[in-house]
């Protein structure tokens, strides 16, 4: 270089350059005081949004992390709650799976990868849904309760806006199928927590709280809900698809990791000592065998298989179900349940129509005791009674038709040529049907398995669409070649 050439960069560029670690440290200061400030659950919400965000900014292929996110955040209980405790209610919550879920979207549209003019809003099941959400709107007319059926409008809302990111974000066969290897990480993931928790007599959440387990024996929830029951309408339809992949030995997944996620869903499933949880997936595997047999995707010896290994794992828990049973036998625990459903039933006639508000029963149905209700005081544990209160006739219709076109859209599935499309349908129509019977016995509004059963169905909908493509394109007359050609 020339030696009269300048290269000092003056004084302002100095300073500048100067600045910017003081700035650095200083904003570092500003950050570790706001930490500091905070609870601890929110101080690792933030550290882990940071390294979440650092990650993105490294990882070249943001669709595939988004997605994988997305996936993984349906077993995190954790919600964002505005306005918490106003009118005795939660608040309005957004949980953890529908921010990610609008991340994915978000990032999506924003890089064109979505085809704007032709996103899918309803899919097939556009009736019954439609008719879920006007039942659901018209039963806040005349409620005593409107902020809480607001709060459950935006509830149900977010489960459609899942279905609806499956059916927009997951357009090829590969992109399903990724997200199903995904959703069985979520169940080897819930299995090792739920043992875990077992082991330790404990429910420890994703926000801090740690819940000591009580009674003769332990019945944690895993980190998708506080309680057994929340734990198996998770895994239940997990665990259908994984034994439909073993029975029919379905040559895209591996027979021992499928063997291996069945036999450890299974023994979690015994352990959440849940009745409902158990009748439901004993239901589920007698539908199971009747539709592969029937479809002939059933080998004798792999029915054997499952048959011994179920036996094993009553057998090997059975003093423990024995401790179980005696500690809350069958006929106190219908009666108590009994008892409930005849006050929900008394709701329903005296609000035949509208109801009395979608989410309000925990708080209006103590208006309606009379003497003979003597007994355990809760919410009705049966799902379409409480739909059937809180919205009226149509709407427990609508909720039935709903599940009723789902269940059909699955069974139709289960009869295409595609041995693993085939799989898939064996897999979710026995998943639905044993959710419905389990609907009947508790409590159904947890969010994580609600948006689980909801982005399945997503699911089904982009599956159905290939499979109206691949008919169609092998009902087209084939193109003769043009003269001369090769």
């Amino acid at each position: 270089m020339p030696s009269n050439v300048h290269t000092d960069l003056g004084p302002a560029a100095t300073d500048k350059s100067r600045m910017f670690p003081i700035a650095a440290g200083v904003l570092t200061g500003l950050l570790a005081l706001a930490l500091g400030a905070l609870e601890m659950r929110w101080t690792v919400f933030l550290l882990l949004a940071i390294g979440v965000a650092v990650v993105a900014l490294m990882i070249p292929d943001k669709r595939r992390l988004l997605t994988t996110t997305f996936i993984l955040t349906f077993q995190a209980d954790v919600y964002l709650r505005l306005m918490h405790g106003r009118a005795g209610s939660a608040g309005l919550a957004f949980p953890l799976a529908f921010i990610t879920g609008a991340a994915l979207f978000t990032w999506l549209y924003a890089t064109n990868t979505l085809p704007r003019p032709q996103l899918r809003f309803l899919g097939t099941m556009r009736k019954p849904i439609i008719a879920l959400f006007v039942t659901s709107v018209l039963s806040l007319v005349d409620t005593q309760e409107r902020f809480v059926g607001v709060t459950q409008v935006l509830f149900e809302l977010q489960l459609w806006f899942v279905y609806f990111v499956a059916m927009n974000a997951f357009k090829t066969r590969e992109d399903v199928h990724r997200v199903v290897t995904l959703l069985f990480v979520v169940l080897a993931m819930q299995t090792i927590v739920y043992y875990i928790q077992t082991v330790l007599g404990i429910t420890f959440t994703l926000t801090g709280e740690v819940i000591h387990e009580g009674g003769v024996v332990t019945r944690p929830g895993g980190t998708v809900s506080t309680n057994p029951a929340g734990f198996g309408s998770f895994v239940i339809p997990l665990l259908f698809l994984v034994v439909a992949f073993f029975i029919t030995n379905d040559p895209t997944r591996n027979r021992r990791v499928m063997a291996l996620l069945g036999v450890g869903g299974a023994m979690a499933l015994i352990l959440t000592f849940t009745r409902a949880s158990w009748s439901a997936f004993a239901l589920g595997c007698i539908i199971l065998v009747a539709l592969a047999y029937r479809r002939r995707l059933l080998k004798i010896r792999d029915l054997v298989i499952c048959g011994c290994v179920g036996l094993v794992l009553v057998g090997a828990f059975s003093p423990m179900i024995a401790k179980r049973i005696s500690d809350s036998p069958v006929g106190e625990a219908y009666d108590e349940r009994a008892g409930l459903m005849r006050i929900a039933i008394r709701v329903i006639k005296s609000n035949p129509i509208n109801g009395i508000g979608d989410g309000a029963y925990g708080a209006v149905y103590k208006g309606y005791l009379n003497g003979s209700d003597r007994q355990w005081l809760a919410t009705v544990h049966n799902e379409y009674l409480l739909r059937g209160a809180e919205t009226g006739l149509p709407g427990m219709l609508a909720f039935i038709w709903f599940l009723c076109a789902a269940v059909k859209r699955a069974n139709q599935l289960s009869r295409s040529p595609d041995r693993t499309i085939a799989t898939l349908g064996l897999g979710w129509t026995c998943g639905i049907l044993a959710l419905c019977w389990e609907m009947y016995w508790d409590i159904w509004r947890g969010y994580t398995y609600n948006a689980l059963m909801w982005m399945m169905l997503g699911l089904m909908e982009i599956t159905i669409e290939h499979e109206q493509e691949r008919k169609t394109a092998a009902a087209a007359p084939a193109v003769p070649a043009p003269r001369g050609a090769v």
